[in-house]
């Protein structure tokens, strides 16, 4: 299985190899949003303020998975490349290192964030009513950090060795298991103890943590040609650097994107409640958008990342124009029947009031024609991040979000006095614009350029291993 994925990627047609990775992604995005609709669905039996204790530590948490989700790209770019190389014994280096690495960030967090959880909530304006149940659930999902981190770390190896099908499963079985406890522990069903929303951070932690164990088991059991030994765990401190060197571009891209979504919201809140609930159901279509566009990015950062570590960058090229023109044309249809259909689409969010409908459907036809190129951004970003550019992908985010689109909503909206259609077509512009900018900086071949990596950090490695199967050490 090891040998003939690694051939398929990197000797056969591509196409299907692409498509074989981004399916498993799609479905365990997918999973991802079901897990929130299901912690939302429950917590919202105890009420409007159990809602907005879970609903005001949202944006935290999300950073923080935004910060940990980009380190270990860093490990899908190391992986993919040393396995495209075929060099085993530098991809399960870099695996062990990953997680030490993951492992001393996420007790960081920990430390730091029961300690901000509080006066961080109540900076953000949380009510006396709300501030407890926040806390808590801060408290709780902060303690067990390692997990989560963990969980992405498994995704990440397993992803750039090209292998998606099984995160995708693990993902499925701790879905089913946060949707079996949620009821128990928040309602308090049975011989269980009602914990509220406390209760649905304790089910969202078992069941990560769960899935963080099954994922490092599988790393670590030698079923699989990735397999990490304790030797692997040593801190090789010239290889933690280089994880950190392409990892936190990577951290910050995301959060730029989760900072550049709150801060279109401050634009959009100007011009009253209808606005504001238009924008939040165009901004739902749009991130179902992104669910297809992210698996297409990472699989397209696979497929490149593994030719481009076996020296074989035409292929990596044609990987990421591949990648692409799926994209862009796979979004583009999807755009085209929103856009023909976008009145009954916004109905089927908001029946009862007209105005939102009708500000709604003049957003979604704005907007969706140019959903191809958003395709297009996201997938060559992907492969920015395939061939180690890590900080082109970051740079690229920041001029699609604080570079474009939220200057030119404001500029559009006041300064041009078009109101909330300008906010509107500030968004077609800045994907049209986006899309040509990466495509032709892919195209001008900048990515391939670069001193190949210094392999000293292995060779202490080599040693180390050389001691242990000689039984001289564990």
């Amino acid at each position: 299985m090891d040998t003939t994925r690694k051939t398929e990627i990197v000797d056969g047609p591509l196409f299907p190899a692409i498509v074989r990775l981004a399916i498993p992604l799609v479905l365990a995005n997918l999973m991802q949003t079901a897990y929130n609709i299901i912690d939302t669905y429950w917590v919202g039996r105890l009420g409007e303020e159990a809602i907005a204790a879970v609903s005001l530590a949202f944006p935290v948490i999300f950073l923080i998975i935004s910060f940990g989700g980009g380190l270990t790209i860093a490990g899908t770019v190391l992986v993919a490349q040393y396995t495209g190389k075929g060099d085993q014994k530098r991809v399960d280096l870099v695996a062990g290192q990953t997680i030490i690495l993951l492992v001393n960030v996420s007790l960081g967090i920990t430390a730091v964030g029961l300690l901000a959880a509080r006066p961080l909530l109540m900076y953000m304006g949380a009510s006396p009513e709300v501030l407890p149940d926040a806390v808590s659930y801060l408290h709780i999902l902060f303690s067990g950090a390692v997990f989560f981190f963990m969980f992405f770390v498994f995704q990440s190896l397993m992803r750039g060795w090209g292998d998606t099908k099984t995160p995708m499963w693990v993902m499925f079985w701790s879905v089913l298991a946060n949707t079996l406890l949620d009821p128990f522990l928040i309602l308090g069903i049975g011989p269980f103890p009602q914990l509220g929303v406390a209760g649905a951070a304790w089910a969202t932690l078992i069941s990560r943590g769960a899935a963080a164990l099954v994922g490092l088991w599988i790393l670590f059991s030698g079923r699989l040609t990735l397999h990490i030994k304790r030797h692997h765990l040593w801190p090789d401190w010239a290889l933690q650097w280089r994880l950190i060197k392409l990892g936190v571009p990577a951290s910050v891209e995301q959060s730029i994107t989760a900072l550049g979504l709150t801060a279109m919201m401050f634009i959009v809140a100007d011009f009253g409640t209808t606005i504001v609930a238009a924008y939040g159901i165009g901004a739902r279509i749009l991130s179902f958008v992104i669910v297809p566009a992210f698996a297409l990015s990472m699989a397209t950062s696979t497929a490149l990342g593994q030719n481009y570590g076996a020296g074989k960058l035409d292929r990596a090229e044609r990987a990421g124009w591949i990648g692409a023109r799926t994209g862009f044309l796979g979004l583009t249809l999807f755009g085209l029947l929103i856009f023909f259909f976008a009145e009954s689409v916004a109905g089927v969010f908001i029946k009862q009031n007209p105005d939102v409908v009708q500000a709604t459907t003049e957003f979604l036809r704005i907007m969706a024609p140019t959903f191809g190129f958003l395709g297009l951004r996201i997938v060559f970003n992907g492969a920015f991040r395939g061939a180690g550019r890590t900080t082109v992908a970051m740079v690229m985010a920041f001029v699609a979000f604080w570079g474009t689109r939220i200057p030119l909503a404001y500029i559009f909206a006041h300064w041009l006095g078009m109101g909330p259609t300008g906010i509107w077509w500030a968004f077609p512009v800045s994907l049209a614009f986006m899309g040509i900018l990466t495509t032709v900086w892919f195209r001008l071949g900048y990515w391939k350029s670069g001193a190949p990596e210094r392999e000293e950090p292995l060779k202490r490695q080599v040693i180390r291993e050389t001691v242990v199967d000689e039984g001289v050490a564990d």
